[in-house]
């Protein structure tokens, strides 16, 4: 499976020093030089970073809020999380600056696709992995269908969801949908995420490498059972 977007999301406690620092994190945006567009709204209390090229297929913003910081990267497909070095200083950064010290969640999704000949060859692949039991349980024919479980190894978490999907419908995960050459496949959304966030130093770069590991391992040992590969 190939990633495709990550999105991330740190919560805290409101952090009302941002208030008297906007200018400064307006600032330290523009100098990154990694974004073509950065603007701040009073009665929404955001400021807000973008860079968007269709013509390179990438899209990747951050959001600054008083009680968060949250982003978006999104290319097809994402090769390294090193392109995205510059972003991720600049979040340290801001956290920093906000003298922000307690988090009450930090999380990173990523979502991957596989490519399938066409959706009801994948959702017939699926289902058959899913217990008959459930599959044929109800009237009518099975259209659709995902699977969703939350996973916990100490106080980490990861909220997987996966099943097959089409091009129709790329719009709800993806904001350049166009930009996808592949009309039907499997998606993993893999959501690793703490409440616990115990590391001496904040470090979103960090979290990032670590989370996208287990959510490869995720992926990987789905795509096997999907196949059957795993019998």
């Amino acid at each position: 499976m190939e990633l495709h977007r990550i999105i991330f999301r740190v919560d805290f406690p409101p952090a009302f020093r941002l208030l008297s620092r906007w200018g400064d994190i307006l600032e330290l945006l523009n100098a990154s030089k990694m974004w073509t567009q950065l603007s701040e709204s009073a009665a929404t209390r955001q400021v807000i970073a973008q860079k968007n090229d269709p013509k390179a297929d990438v899209s990747y913003n951050t959001v600054v809020e008083l009680s968060n910081i949250n982003g978006s990267f999104e290319e097809y497909p994402i090769k390294s999380l090193e392109t995205f070095g510059t972003a991720f200083r600049d979040v340290n950064a801001i956290v920093k600056l906000g003298e922000v010290s307690t988090f009450l969640r930090v999380g990173a999704r990523f979502l991957f696709l596989e490519p399938a000949k066409s959706f009801d060859v994948a959702r017939r692949q699926f289902s058959r992995q899913i217990n008959s039991k459930y599959v044929a349980g109800f009237e009518g024919e099975l259209v659709d269908l995902s699977l969703n479980c939350v996973y916990k190894e100490d106080d980490q978490f990861q909220k997987v969801n996966v099943g097959p999907i089409t091009k129709s419908e790329y719009a709800q995960w993806f904001t350049m949908p166009d930009k996808l050459q592949i009309d039907n496949a499997y998606l993993a959304d893999i959501d690793c995420y703490t409440r616990d966030y115990n590391f001496k130093t904040f470090d979103i770069r960090r979290f990032i490498e670590l989370a996208y590991a287990v959510a490869q391992k995720h992926s990987t040992a789905l795509m096997k059972l999907i196949s059957g590969e795993d019998k």
